[in-house]
C-alpha cells in the first residue's frame, strides 16, 4: 500500500470500487451480480418526547434518482415594503452519501457488502455511530461483511471492537470480514505496510462456497489508471507513519535521490 496516495481517496475509492466490482463479477454465481450502490444517511428527529440530540439514523438505497431543477421568477420587485430584496448566491446543499459494492442475487437479496473505508469514517462521533448503526443493521437483515481499511491512523470504526485489536497491530491497515451465520465473530486480517495486500474471501450464501478478492491489484490498478507514477516522493509522507517510518524512509531513499 502507497501511503502517498490517501490525499487523493476520493478518486482512489472510486477506483477501487469499480476494480473490485470488474474482479469479482465473473467468480461469483450466475444468480448474482456485483454493483457499486450509493446510499444516503438521513437524521431525523425521534418525535416531540425526544430528548435534545437524539435523533434516528436510517439509510436508504434508491433505486432511481430523480432530480429536479426548480425555475424561480427572477423579475423581483426592487423593494418590498420599503426593504431591498437581495439576489442570492446559488448553492449546493451537501448530502451525506457512502459508496459500497455490494453483491445481490437477481431477484434483489443483498447477500454481501464489500466496504473500503473512507475518512469521513473516522470523522465526527455521529458519522462513527452512523457507521455502526447501518452495520449491525445489515448484520441483523443477515448480510455478510466486508470492512477494508487502507487509510492510516487510528479511530476508524470497524464492526468489531476496537479495543481486541493487539497493539502490536494498532499502526497496520485492516480487513474485517462477518459472516452473515456468525455475526458475532469477526476474522481480523493486520496487514502491514510492508507486505503486499493479501486475496481475503468473499463469504456468500450459507450453502455455497466461498469466493475470494485479490487487493493488491486494485491498488495497482489504481495506481497506474490515476497517473499516481508522478507522484513526487522526495516530499514528506503526507501521514504519520508511525513504526514504519524508518522502514519507508529508507525505501524511498533513492527515488529521492533521482533529479
Amino acid at each position: 500500500m502507497d501511503p502517498y496516495l490517501e490525499p487523493f481517496w476520493g478518486d482512489v475509492h472510486a477506483r477501487l470500487l469499480l476494480y473490485c466490482s470488474d474482479q469479482i463479477h465473473d467468480r461469483l454465481p450466475g444468480d448474482m451480480t456485483s454493483r457499486v450502490e450509493q446510499s444516503l444517511q438521513i437524521d431525523a428527529d425521534d418525535g416531540e418526547d425526544a430528548e435534545p440530540g437524539d435523533t434516528t439514523h436510517a439509510t436508504y438505497f434508491p433505486n432511481v434518482q430523480l432530480t429536479e431543477s426548480a425555475v424561480y421568477n427572477r423579475n423581483l420587485k426592487q423593494s418590498v415594503g420599503g426593504t431591498a430584496t437581495l439576489t442570492p448566491l446559488r448553492m449546493n446543499v451537501p448530502q451525506p452519501k457512502g459508496r459500497t459494492l455490494r453483491i445481490r442475487t437477481d431477484s434483489g437479496e443483498l447477500v454481501t457488502t464489500i466496504e473500503f473505508l473512507s475518512p469521513g469514517n473516522r470523522g465526527s462521533l455521529a458519522a462513527k455511530q452512523q457507521f455502526r448503526a447501518r452495520q449491525q443493521y445489515l448484520l441483523a437483515a443477515h448480510v455478510n461483511l466486508v470492512e477494508v481499511l487502507l487509510l492510516r491512523g487510528r479511530g476508524f470504526p470497524l464492526t468489531m471492537i476496537a479495543d481486541e485489536i493487539p497493539a502490536i497491530h494498532a499502526d497496520d491497515y485492516r480487513i474485517v470480514i462477518v459472516r452473515a451465520a456468525s455475526p458475532d465473530e469477526a476474522d481480523f486480517y493486520p496487514v502491514s505496510i510492508r507486505s503486499p495486500l493479501p486475496t481475503i474471501p468473499i463469504p456468500l450464501r450459507k450453502h455455497e462456497a466461498e469466493t475470494y478478492l485479490e487487493l493488491q491489484p486494485l491498488i495497482e490498478q489504481a495506481y497506474k489508471y490515476g497517473g499516481y507514477a508522478k507522484t513526487d516522493y522526495r516530499k514528506p509522507p503526507p501521514v504519520d507513519l508511525g513504526p514504519d517510518a524508518a522502514w519507508v524512509e529508507e525505501l524511498l531513499q533513492p527515488r529521492r535521490l533521482v533529479g
